[in-house]
């Protein structure tokens, strides 16, 4: 099956193929040569367009415009499409060979204080 087409083109590749995986890395440590003795969690999901009549697209293009308000021209071209990451898998890797899986209710706890 094609994927969909937008404007006359195909949709970027994320559509396609929706698998992503996020990584942050704990900050501060550009001197370090090799990332896995450095603590950071990975986040394994699933891209989805979100449809711009879909109640929630608002919210998130103000979100996305706070952290890129230089964009806010390109909100009305046809071809722009807002994705949201629904996460399936949450990781926290400490050093070489520590890793533990998140809950749910702990990834939000950490983001929670992360925005703080």
């Amino acid at each position: 099956m094609a994927p969909p087409q937008s404007a006359g083109r195909p949709y970027p590749p994320i559509v396609a193929h929706p698998a992503v995986e996020l990584l942050w890395g704990e900050p501060g440590h550009t001197d370090v040569t090799d990332a896995q003795t450095v603590a950071r969690l990975t986040l394994d999901g699933t891209a989805q367009m979100v449809a711009r009549a879909a109640p929630e697209y608002a919210s998130l293009q103000a979100l996305y415009l706070r952290r890129l308000s230089a964009a806010t021209m390109l909100c009305d071209f046809r071809d722009f499409n807002l994705f949201k990451v629904v996460i399936d898998h949450r990781r926290l890797w400490g050093d070489v060979c520590q890793v533990r899986n998140l809950s749910t209710a702990e990834l939000q706890f950490a983001v929670a204080a992360a925005v703080r």
